[in-house]
């Protein structure tokens, strides 16, 4: 027995075209979805570029304002002199928050003068006290001044994050003249260094001094103090009576990218500047 079929062309044409529609509008749905993704990336990397682009110039005018007014910010109104070696201070611009934490580097000990005039035990004893829960590493070259913190200095923890860092460094410094300003460093800065460099009652009578007001320079100190020659040409090298080299520590409240902007001989026209990132 046979079988025969008899179909319509007009019907198999019908079914041609609606394959044919059919594939159009699944293309046109893949292309117009394809569309819509490179569209959204398109716009995503221009917010991204253009949140970078307000990032960078929030920095670059933080930087440029708050280092340039170092001095005023950090001398308390009505005072003479100054006790106020750092401060933290949280400012938004457009959107933007940062954690800024302004600090005067010539106020704080410094490690590498330290290192260089006295003996490893001494100085890392010094060091430790100003900076808890760090040892003082002791470098191949004594004269060779240290310039990054982990060149410096071994955490206890390892080394910390920049917040943990900025913190535990506030009272040590690595930049600036080299000689500690003992009219706005912290006393107990001042008299751990001056006990082990000269004695306990040499840096009870200085603290007694500085207490009465402004030491207006180190010739005055030393005669007050009842130094000899040879005290007196250490103390020049250790200590100072002002101040010209400040830090910045930019901390984003959002975000990893995290600065630290030092400023030495900031009065002079040809000043220094070291910069680092996280």
């Amino acid at each position: 027995m046979k079988r025969s079929c008899s179909c319509d062309p007009r019907r198999r044409r019908g079914g041609f075209v609606l394959l044919i529609v059919l594939t159009l509008i699944a293309v046109s749905g893949l292309y117009a979805a394809g569309t819509a993704r490179m569209s959204m990336a398109i716009v995503l990397e221009s917010a991204a570029r253009q949140g970078d682009l307000q990032d960078h110039w929030a920095r670059e005018s933080l930087k440029t304002i708050v280092l340039r007014n170092a001095p005023r910010i950090l001398m308390p109104p009505g005072r003479a002199t100054a006790v106020r070696t750092s401060l933290s201070h949280v400012v938004t611009l457009r959107g933007l928050s940062y954690r800024l934490i302004l600090a005067d580097e010539d106020a704080k000990l410094p490690v590498n003068t330290v290192r260089r005039m006295l003996d490893p035990e001494t100085a890392a004893r010094i060091v430790e006290s100003a900076c808890s829960g760090t040892r003082l590493r002791k470098g191949e070259d004594r004269q060779a001044p240290f310039g990054a913190w982990e060149e410096a200095l071994k955490f206890n923890e390892g080394m910390p994050g920049p917040e943990i860092l900025a913190a535990a460094t506030g009272n040590v410094t690595l930049w600036g003249s080299g000689r500690i300003n003992v009219n706005r460093a912290r006393s107990e800065v001042v008299a751990a260094l001056m006990t082990e460099a000269f004695s306990s009652q040499t840096a009870d009578r200085l603290l007694e001094i500085i207490g009465r007001g402004r030491v207006s320079s180190l010739q005055d100190l030393a005669s007050k103090l009842a130094l000899n020659m040879e005290q007196r040409q250490k103390l020049e090298r250790l200590a100072g009576a002002t101040s010209d080299a400040y830090s910045l520590w930019i901390l984003p409240t959002r975000g990893r990218n995290v600065e630290l902007q030092v400023v030495e001989r900031m009065s002079q026209q040809h000043g220094g500047t070291v910069s680092f990132h996280w």
